[in-house]
């Protein structure tokens, strides 16, 4: 059979089982242009205890650390693995439970001056800013220095008082609020973010940019901007949906979309990811084998950053390698599920899973014990003689010839 490009995103579109399926939640994240978000950079030997330099100003501002949360910027994400930034956001509120359904508290502008007076006054800054410059746009004047959007008494927030929509005693519970809305004109401008619900939760982040990158952000402490957070019901799952997010399939997603019309813009919004195809081999060795390829490729991406630039070609030849190992076991759990055998217990003798959460290590002597088992893998006597059916190779040159998806 040829297997056309309408051919494959037809039976992509014909899996029953969705992210949606796996997941309890699949969320956006924290808009880039939130202002009381506000991103902040570490000092240039991002020292925590030194001032931060806040984005757009000129000036040191020393924040409280309490309120500092890891941020990642959409430009700055990478696939399998969060490149590491000194962005950080400040965020003020409490968590008052923890558990996959966080509850939360968000910090009134009297207890935020008591507990963190520099955070206070640095946001009172932005907000007499933000309010001056939205009142000169709107009226083009000031009315004897009073704003009535979103008050300001005698340089101070006011309470936490919301005049369109009042914050039941500061709390959201799961995301959500129990009563009213946060208005960005008179609050902290959080508007319905569920990113604070997931903050210490386990997470896949993936942005849209050429293509999906999606990493796995296992301690999901991580902010970030211009991308979706997906919280999946079971943990052992993370690291083979990471790799299927990031595979070639992927590449057809965008035609799924915009055969079923859920795409309108160029933006990536939940329920378009909650359509996802999802599907699992029928050996659970399989599941294994790509999960444990997906920590390897964390790893690697990981080191790609921190590491000197000498040997960054050493890095990417094994991500590539990797990488095209896992492509072809999931393109062959989608759509053939007819891989040679011979080929399938070559790389289950030299990719072996392990406990163990190297993955996050920075020990060197993991690179080169990955360049050892692709070489094991390459110099296997079998491995040249594994073929591929006709079948598969089409569906590699189907893809590989329409690099736009």
């Amino acid at each position: 059979m040829f297997w056309s490009k309408d051919d494959i995103v037809g039976r992509l579109s014909q899996i029953p089982h969705t992210l949606e399926d796996i997941s309890i939640d699949i969320f956006k994240g924290v808009p880039s242009k939130n202002d009381f978000l506000h991103r902040v950079n570490l000092s240039r030997e991002n020292c925590p205890d030194a001032p931060y330099v806040c984005r757009k100003l000129y000036k040191n501002v020393n924040i409280e650390r309490e309120l500092m949360h890891p941020y990642m910027d959409g430009a700055l994400s990478n696939e399998f693995a969060i490149r590491q930034t000194s962005y950080r956001f400040m965020l003020p509120y409490d968590i008052l439970r923890d558990g996959i359904r966080k509850e939360y508290r968000v910090i009134q502008p009297a207890d935020l001056k008591a507990r963190f007076p520099m955070a206070y006054e640095r946001l009172l800054e932005i907000k007499n800013k933000s309010l001056l410059d939205a009142e000169e746009l709107d009226s083009g004047r000031l009315d004897s220095g009073r704003l009535d959007s979103g008050r300001l008494d005698s340089g101070r927030l006011d309470s936490g008082r919301l005049d369109s929509g009042r914050l039941d005693s500061g709390r959201l519970d799961s995301g959500r609020l129990d009563s009213g809305r946060l208005d960005s004109a008179d609050y902290y401008q959080l508007e319905e973010e569920k990113i604070l619900s997931y903050t210490g939760t386990p997470k896949i982040i993936i942005t849209d940019h050429y293509r999906f990158q999606a990493s796995y952000d296992a301690s999901g402490d991580h902010v970030f901007a211009d991308g979706i957070g997906i919280v999946l019901g079971d943990p052992g799952l993370y690291h083979y949906i990471t790799a299927v997010l990031n595979c070639s399939i992927s590449r057809a997603f965008p035609e799924i979309w915009k055969r079923e019309k859920l795409r309108t813009d160029s933006n990536l919004y939940p329920k378009m990811l909650k359509r996802f195809p999802i599907a699992f081999p029928k050996d659970e060795s399989t599941e294994i084998l790509i999960s444990t390829i997906s920590r390897y490729l964390i790893y690697l991406n990981r080191q790609k950053y921190i590491s000197s630039v000498c040997s960054l070609a050493c890095y990417q030849e094994l991500i590539d390698f990797y990488k095209r190992i896992a492509d072809l076991l999931i393109l062959d759990i989608y759509l053939t599920n007819d891989l040679d055998p011979r080929f399938m217990e070559i790389l289950s003798e030299n990719i072996t899973p392990t406990e163990e959460e190297f993955e996050y290590s920075s020990n060197m002597s993991l690179m080169i014990a990955m360049q050892g088992i692709k070489k094991s893998i390459l110099d296997s006597p079998d491995f040249r003689k594994c073929k591929f059916n006709n079948e598969f190779t089409n569906i590699l040159a189907t893809i590989k010839n329409n690099g736009v998806w």
